[in-house]
């Protein structure tokens, strides 16, 4: 069982991190894409994606409860895989170095790739061999032709703009990262049990 997780919005909380650093309400953000946010001002907007690319941003993250359980996925025949975009090569060294404190998968399932602004809504590249794939981006998981897809709940992948970009796809939405855990392992001891 392959399952790939994002990281920022999905292990830790980025947005909630860096609206409540600027002073900003987290729900005023009703699009994953903060040029799309009509509620917030046009300086908001700005200070918003600066701290996006500031490394300084992803410096001693603050992991969600559980985090450290994506080490133990394998005992259970999962295969755990991280792919992320950043926005630079400063944010993407600073992001793998904090991973490697929480994570012991192999350095090789970790992709952190590098994109623009522009870039971030463009596929994430999540094919049929995935099974589950656990994501914050409405984007993300429309594209996603994983088998299953998770969603940690959030302002921007529930709003109206949301499901428009969802259709009729199906996504399995948990309030916390502890809940996404979960619902993997209950998949895992099914596919165990459906395979005897």
């Amino acid at each position: 069982m392959k399952v790939v997780f994002d990281v920022d919005d999905t292990l830790w909380g980025l947005c909630k991190k860096v609206y409540s650093d600027l002073g900003i309400d987290i729900n005023l953000m009703d699009s994953f894409m903060v040029a799309e946010c009509e509620r917030l001002t046009d300086d908001e907007k700005k200070r918003i994606i600066e701290a996006f690319q500031n490394p300084d941003t992803f410096k001693n993250i603050k992991w969600y409860e559980g985090v450290e359980e994506i080490n133990q996925l394998s005992e259970l025949g999962i295969e755990a895989w991280i792919k992320s975009n950043n926005f630079g090569i400063d944010v993407r060294d600073t992001k793998a170095k904090e991973l490697a404190e929480v994570l012991t998968i192999p350095s090789e399932r970790i992709i952190l790739n590098l994109v623009t602004a522009s870039e971030i809504q463009s596929d994430k590249g999540i094919d049929k061999d995935v099974d589950v794939f656990v994501d914050d981006n409405p984007r993300n998981l429309a594209s996603s032709k994983a088998k299953i897809n998770i969603a940690i709940k959030a302002p921007w992948n529930t709003s109206d703009s949301a499901r428009i970009i969802l259709k009729d796809k199906h996504i399995i939405y948990c309030s916390t990262f502890m809940d996404a855990i979960g619902v993997i392992k209950h998949m895992a001891k099914l596919e165990k049990d459906f395979s005897v």
